[in-house]
């Protein structure tokens, strides 16, 4: 019985890299790992770091969120979060990228396509893809690219 336990449980929790991930330019990093409040729900908890290592002590904000929010991440030198919430739509009015700040004055604003107007000559099914610095939305047809300060920009 325990072995079925163990076994529906890491079925059920997505697997981890717990890797660090350095903002663009390298002043800055993370990582995210599951929460040790997860219970059933799947919950990262996310940590940002000064420097480009994500060495202990050089914390410098902390949040947990579903790890739906918290999958497809980048950071801005500047302490700017993005997060692709699906890796393609076809609704322009949906959310397609959050972009947020963690700690103290936390903040964030959820971005669609219909808000980014160099995506309005995208039809139909738009991928969407993190490409240094910048975010990329391709259709069929065509491509745009927006860039991590002008996503920024929106808080």
């Amino acid at each position: 019985m325990r072995a079925l336990v163990l076994v529906l449980v890491f079925t059920l929790v997505p697997s981890v890299a717990f890797a660090c991930e350095a903002s663009t330019g390298g002043t800055r990093s993370f990582d995210t790992r599951v929460s040790p409040r997860a219970g059933i729900l799947c919950l990262y908890t996310l940590t940002e770091y000064a420097g480009a290592t994500c060495e202990a002590g050089r914390e410098i904000a902390r949040a947990d969120d579903g790890c739906s929010r918290l999958r497809r991440l980048a950071l801005t030198d500047e302490g700017v979060f993005l997060s692709i919430a699906a890796p393609r739509t076809s609704r322009r009015a949906w959310t397609i990228v959050r972009v947020f700040t963690i700690g103290d004055g936390a903040r964030s604003v959820d971005v669609s396509l219909d808000d980014l107007p160099s995506t309005s000559p995208l039809h139909g099914v738009v991928r969407v893809s993190f490409d240094q610095g910048a975010v990329m939305f391709r259709d069929t047809a065509a491509e745009a690219r927006v860039t991590f300060a002008e996503l920024a920009a929106r808080l």
